[in-house]
């Protein structure tokens, strides 16, 4: 709708968009459209891997930017992570793998005999937002370590995505002071328990000693 009436003041101001300029616009539209379809990415990933529909599915151009799309994340990715079916959450791990490379083509997986299927190239501004929007789910981070299957967690944890996420969660202002008065309590306890344990030991010895008069 915004890019019709901006299309119409330009019509109305005299002042045209270069057609190369329209034809991306539009291209940027249908890919908003399709990635905003609800549920629609998680449909494909649960697709099989055996069906060859899928392989020419996540072929397409259209596809490939819709998984790239920032449009296309969702809670419904949350729901596949934290599903107690293995298979639907190993499916949600495929899609942070999918989010985390930079490849513009389906790749085959050697040690997992697997095909990993590719988005789109991004600028780099365009996957912090991608990023951004990824650690703004809710109980994301969470859903990742109530993963069942520990090689699910680990292959999750090696992603470029899950990378950017933690080292700006580790870097932000909350985490540094948390962090910084729970290193405080740690060495209050450790003074605490050596003030202790050297008062138990003088008053033992006094003891022994008074004991031996």
């Amino acid at each position: 709708r915004d890019e019709r009436l901006g299309f119409q003041a330009n019509h109305l101001r005299g002042t045209h968009p270069a057609p190369g300029a329209v034809r991306k616009s539009g291209e940027c539209f249908l890919v908003s459209s399709v990635a905003s379809i609800p549920s629609l990415m998680k449909t494909l990933l649960l697709l099989n891997d055996d069906d060859p529909v899928k392989s020419r599915v996540f072929g397409l151009s259209v596809v490939r930017r819709v998984v790239s799309s920032r449009h296309t994340v969702g809670n419904w990715l949350v729901y596949m992570l934290e599903a107690v079916d293995p298979v639907v959450a190993r499916r949600g791990v495929d899609f942070l793998e999918i989010l985390s490379e930079d490849e513009d083509e389906n790749a085959l997986i050697p040690s997992t005999k697997r095909v990993r299927f590719a988005g789109t190239q991004l600028a780099p501004a365009a996957r912090a937002a991608l990023y951004y929007k990824v650690s703004k789910l809710d109980y994301f981070l969470s859903a990742i370590l109530a993963l069942e299957e520990t090689s699910e967690v680990d292959r999750a944890s090696k992603t470029k995505l899950m990378r950017h996420i933690l080292d700006k969660e580790l870097g932000s202002g909350p985490t540094l002071s948390m962090a910084f008065f729970d290193l405080a309590f740690l060495i209050m306890m450790l003074v605490t328990f050596q003030m202790t344990a050297y008062h138990v030991v003088e008053g033992g010895a006094q003891d022994a000693t008074y004991a031996t008069t």
